[in-house]
Formats: C-alpha cells, structure tokens, sequence
C-alpha cells in the first residue's frame, strides 16, 4: 500500500492528461490499485503501473467517444487543480489548459503517445513497451499527434508571475476596464465555454482580441460576471473563480512565452465544476 501511494500523484496526473476527467482519473487509479493487490508487487513498480493506468485509460477514451461527440456546445476538460504556486521545475514538462482541450482532436493511441511523451518525459521504447507496439509506431503516432495541435504548450514563468497576471485579467473585466482588458490578451486569442446543455455557455469558440475582449465585457454587463483569483493552477494555466447570476463556475488562462493571455475558457458545467478539489503531486 505504501509503495502504490508513493506513485499515486504520479498515476493521477497522468490519467487526468490521459482522459481529461478528474473523476475518471481517480476510478482509473482506483482500479489500478486493485490490479496492484492482485498482482502483487512488481521489480519495477513505476512502469508496471504506468502501464496500467495507461491501458485503462486507453479502455475509457475509446468507450467515451461517442459520448462525447454527442455532447452539448463545447466538451472541455475538468480543471484539475493544484496549489500555487510552483517552482518551475514542477512545472516543467506540464501541458496548459488549453492543450488538454485540444487533445481531444487526437485519437486514443495519439494521445497515449503524446502525454506520455510530452507531459511526462517517456522514452519511445518505454511507451511503446506500455501500448505493446513498436517504438516506430509510436513515432508515427507522436508524429500524427503534432499535425494535429497547435497553440502553446507551456508557459514558462513562474507560477506567482501567471496569477498575478490572471488577477489583471479579472480585475479589467470586473471593472469594464476595455483598454486594460485588451492590454493583457494577445493574439491568435480564443475563448472556449462548456455549460454541457446544463447552463447557458457559448456554443461554438470566440476568436481574436477585439471579438473575445467584447464578449467578456457584455458577459459582464449582462450577466453581472465577476472573477477573482483562486492561486491555483490547471496544468501551467492559472485559474479563476467565476460567478454569473448566482452560478459558479472556473476559468482557465493559457499564456504564452510573451506573456499574453491566448486562450480563456469557462467552465459552467456543474457536474465538472469543483473549486474546493485540489491535488497536489
């Protein structure tokens, strides 16, 4: 027991970036587990579990497609949050929020191989020992893999420099500051909303400073949107609380090398909304 919890922030992490699903996250690990006990302890008890917890991911992803293209407006994943801020070292080979959307362009085994490449450092050998394939699959599944996304993976300032950016950022649209508001977003900027047919969310991504920065502002006006700093972070992306006529949702910010805030995503649904959840690994 001891032993498997030393790798659970690990494991959990990892099926978070695998299935963008905290509470499918924490079933996977759960299973694994079980696995664990039944198996008894393994030589190498780090890629024995990894492989685990990647194969039943891999299960949930293919079982979750449909399900998720029959979706209402925008499928976003849950905001796996953690204490802030980190030291960049914990911070160093983790995907922004806006990163963990787009995965879901990918297929299954893509994604396999991309998170497990990019977001925790994996060999090509080791992954593909873990989707019992060959090492040229797996190159060619990584190489498909970077076709298909585009936009910043990382944000490499420090986690302090990111929430005090994120408090700017609610501070201009709390006050209908437009100038401020525009200052702080830069271009190609996007913005992303699920409500999952549950709450009113724009259904389709809002494009380009001035088209985002007029949304935020009328959402304000409204709806009476407000926003404050959680010092927490989803992946590199710093995120705020966000209440609009009594719900209370999340909003994620992606920024880039630059410093500018390139993507902003809202999550409404109250079935992916969790504030008081935090996991720190």
């Amino acid at each position: 027991m001891d032993l498997f919890e030393e790798h659970r922030p690990r494991l959990l992490r990892m099926a978070y970036r695998l299935l963008g699903s905290v509470a499918e996250a924490e079933d996977v690990v759960q299973d694994a587990y079980i696995r664990w006990q039944a198996a008894g302890e393994a030589t190498n008890a780090g890629a024995y579990l990894s492989t685990i917890v990647t194969r039943l991911c891999l299960d949930v992803l293919k079982s979750a497609r449909v399900k998720r293209e029959q979706y209402v407006g925008q499928w976003l994943p849950d905001m796996y949050l953690e204490a802030g801020p980190e030291p960049l070292g914990a911070l160093a080979h983790e995907l922004s929020y806006g990163f963990m959307a787009m995965l879901e362009r990918l297929t299954p085994e893509q994604r396999a191989v991309f998170v497990l490449r990019t977001a925790f450092d994996m060999e090509y050998g080791s992954i593909a020992e873990t989707l019992g394939t060959s090492a040229a699959s797996c190159r060619q599944l990584m190489r498909k893999a970077r076709e298909r996304m585009e936009g910043p993976a990382r944000f490499h300032a420090d986690g302090a420099e990111s929430q005090a950016l994120a408090e700017r950022f609610a501070e201009a649209c709390n006050t209908q500051d437009a100038a401020a508001l525009k200052a702080l977003l830069g271009e190609p900027c996007r913005f992303l909303s699920d409500g999952g047919g549950r709450v009113n969310a724009a259904r389709r991504p809002v494009v380009g400073v001035a088209n985002v920065c007029r949304l935020l502002l009328g959402l304000q006006r409204k709806y009476g949107l407000r926003m404050e700093g959680l010092a927490r972070s989803s992946g590199t992306s710093p995120v705020l609380r966000a209440e609009s006529q009594g719900i209370v949702g999340m909003a994620a910010l992606d920024i880039d090398e630059g410093g500018a805030i390139v993507g902003v995503f809202f999550q409404w649904n109250p079935h992916k909304v969790s504030i008081e959840r935090s996991h720190n690994a």
